[in-house]
């Protein structure tokens, strides 16, 4: 159920008399919300490694949320030392701090050129998307660390970053403020950066477009936010693979549970990043997957669009959606 201030007003915490957005509200950007909340996150570094994972997320919201770009290097200096200093806990990859610092390291990269007001290009996203395949390996190497519902909740969250990478979107890592807030129900995994298509834009020097929350789950409960895109792993994998058993009848013996088309999903993911030469029926079931998840983002229309940050173009952009 839907709060019904959410209905009447879009977010359960409207703009400040500063026209900026509420620390509470996760659907806002960073760089909507008031620099100053910021001001003393490099106070606060020390050896916990969810601490400094904190340390580096309020670190890069920083830099995205000040105007200028003078102290972006600071900022992500800082980011960067918290990230690895945790690196030193000992933590496996199946632990959800060490993973999400992982991933935040991947995508640091895309996380500066925005930061500099620039699209980030395509070069972020390739070096982005082998990093994520190699840690879908790891993460299967060490699963038995899991519970299993630890085990489809982070794997999927993995998948749908490689999927959505794989099929050219433009996804933005999402920090503790907007994946656990308040108002749970706004709460997401990740952004993805939806520009107009080429004809819609009415200004060449920007990129206009919308951002997409996107919530991941494995299957999750039935029940949709208007204001947030629900990507379900598991029924997505399962589809594609029934779909592609359907077209080619040599494919290996079709799984029986959920989480089965998930792992088989993932390991077809992990082969493609490897670059091993995939079968005519593994290539199909990983671009209906890839389908699958993309289909999501670009068919969902927010009940609140949050409108891109002011971006210029980069060198190599593509420009191939349309709200």
């Amino acid at each position: 159920m839907i709060h019904p201030f959410i209905q009447e007003h879009g977010t359960l915490f409207p703009p400040r008399g500063d026209g900026t957005a509420h620390p509470h509200d996760s659907l806002a950007s960073p760089e909507r919300l008031s620099p100053d909340a910021y001001r003393s996150y490099d106070s606060q570094l020390g050896a916990d490694p969810k601490l400094l994972l904190r340390v580096a997320e309020r670190a890069i919201e920083h830099a995205l949320a000040t105007p200028g770009t003078e102290g972006d290097a600071y900022d992500f200096a800082q980011a960067e030392a918290a990230l690895a200093t945790s690196q030193a806990s000992g933590l496996g990859i199946t632990n959800p701090v060490v993973m999400n610092r992982r991933i935040f390291q991947e995508y640091m990269p895309v996380l500066k050129a925005r930061a500099a007001h620039l699209w980030p290009p395509p070069e972020c996203y390739r070096v982005a998307q082998e990093g994520i395949g190699d840690l879908i390996s790891l993460f299967l190497v060490t699963s038995g660390e899991c519970t299993p519902k630890e085990y489809c909740g982070r794997l999927s969250e993995l998948i749908t970053h490689y999927g959505l990478l794989c099929g050219g979107r433009v996804i933005m890592p999402v920090t503790k403020r907007q994946e656990a807030n308040r108002y749970v129900h706004d709460n997401h995994d990740l952004d993805v950066f939806r520009p107009f298509a080429a004809a819609e834009q009415d200004d060449p020097a920007l990129v206009k477009g919308i951002v997409v929350p996107v919530s991941v789950k494995h299957i999750g409960p039935k029940e949709e936010n208007p204001l947030v895109a629900t990507v379900r792993v598991g029924l997505i994998a399962k589809a594609a693979w029934r779909e592609s058993a359907k077209q080619y009848a040599s494919h290996p013996n079709s799984p029986e549970r959920t989480v089965d088309f998930t792992t088989a999903l993932a390991e077809t993911m992990v082969a493609h990043a490897g670059g091993r030469t995939l079968s005519a029926f593994e290539l199909d079931f990983l671009a209906r997957s890839i389908t699958g998840f993309c289909d999501v983002i670009d068919t969902f229309v927010p009940a609140r669009p949050e409108p891109l940050p002011r971006l210029a173009p980069s060198e190599g952009i593509s420009l191939a959606y349309s709200q």
